[in-house]
């Protein structure tokens, strides 16, 4: 039995798994000095789709619901961006300029020296920003199995030209729709209740296979080296093939038992997942400044997931009670412009 409630604990589970593949990639390697890379910022963005189709929220009007999704985003993002720019060691003169583009959420960024001035991992906004837009206009209205087949073949295509996609294309949502849609798809998967194939293992260990294979990847991709790996046939798909595995991820999530109430403190931790996205790297540039070796791991570990719980519970949590009322209150249909 599949539990179709937005706030599924398994989803905020998913978030929590793609929190850690992105804490691997960038604490391992400084801390113990072993690589691994795995996007789990793909997960994200299947756990946006997925969202997105489940819960369309129809009690809102376009603007209403591209602004209370956007309200559920800015928070933490917004005082990640000045705490990124407190700890940043040098400016130079395009930093204002550069501040205010981070502002507006990146929507008219070009290059990654843009996104990855002040963050790297803030380069994933605007495709979370226009997918929300772009969602708003559709809601209901378009197959996600359809989109995610047209998306997937638009990016396919941009990486089997012999240039790939340019660089401003690989920073916005049209590149990594199929992701996003690929959540839609699962959802669609669930809410019609297909029945588990009998002939795969339980979902459990079905969802412990496809981390297990995302991890061995990811350090494979490490090791081989990504310049040596794009020589060969296949390996300009990796990217696409760790979102299918993450999706596959979520996917058996989905069918396991896991209800309402079980392990309540983990799923305290996970719904703080992009929390914890947003500002481990803040964390991470300042405990290696006194850390090293394992003890600087764990630390860099506990003090993220700990900034990023007290930041959901103390401003995000309050900021967007206050925004589901104003709402409610006026963004529902009945008051369109």
């Amino acid at each position: 039995m599949l539990d179709k409630n937005s706030r599924d604990p398994k989803v905020d589970i998913f978030r929590l798994l793609m929190a850690s593949l992105v804490l691997a990639t960038h604490f391992l390697n400084p801390f113990v000095g072993f690589s691994f890379y795995a996007f789990g910022t793909g997960g994200f963005f299947i756990a946006a789709g997925y969202f997105c189709f489940d819960n369309p929220q129809h009690c809102y009007s376009n603007a209403g619901f591209i602004l209370m999704r956007i309200i559920r985003l800015y928070p933490a993002y917004i005082i990640a961006l000045f705490g990124y720019l407190l700890i940043k060691p040098k400016l130079d003169e395009q930093w204002l300029l550069i501040l205010v583009q981070h502002g507006l959420l990146l929507l008219t960024v070009t290059s990654k020296s843009e996104v990855f001035y002040f963050n790297p991992p803030f380069w994933c906004i605007p495709s979370f920003v226009e997918f929300f837009i772009f969602f708003a206009f559709i809601r209901d209205r378009y197959d996600p199995v359809k989109l995610f087949t047209l998306s997937f073949a638009f990016v396919i295509t941009m990486k089997l030209t012999s240039q790939g996609a340019p660089e401003w294309l690989r920073l916005h949502f049209p590149y990594y729709a199929y992701a996003f849609f690929l959540g839609g798809v699962i959802q669609k998967v669930c809410s019609e209740s297909v029945p588990w194939p009998w002939w795969l293992p339980p979902p459990g260990v079905a969802a412990i296979l496809c981390v297990a294979l995302v991890v061995g990847l990811g350090s494979l991709f490490e090791w081989i080296g990504e310049a040596r790996l794009a020589e060969l046939p296949g390996w300009r798909f990796y990217h696409e093939l760790c979102v299918f595995l993450h999706g596959g991820t979520l996917l058996c999530l989905l069918y396991t038992p896991w209800k309402n109430g079980q392990g309540r403190f983990l799923t305290e931790i996970a719904r703080a997942g992009f929390s914890i996205y947003l500002f481990h790297i803040l964390i991470l540039r300042e405990v290696q400044l006194y850390l090293n070796g394992i003890s600087g791991l764990l630390v860099a570990i506990i003090l993220t997931i700990g900034l990023a719980v007290a930041i959901q519970r103390m401003i995000e949590n309050p900021i967007r009670r206050w925004g589901k009322r104003l709402g409610q209150r006026y963004l529902a249909p009945s008051h369109r412009a």
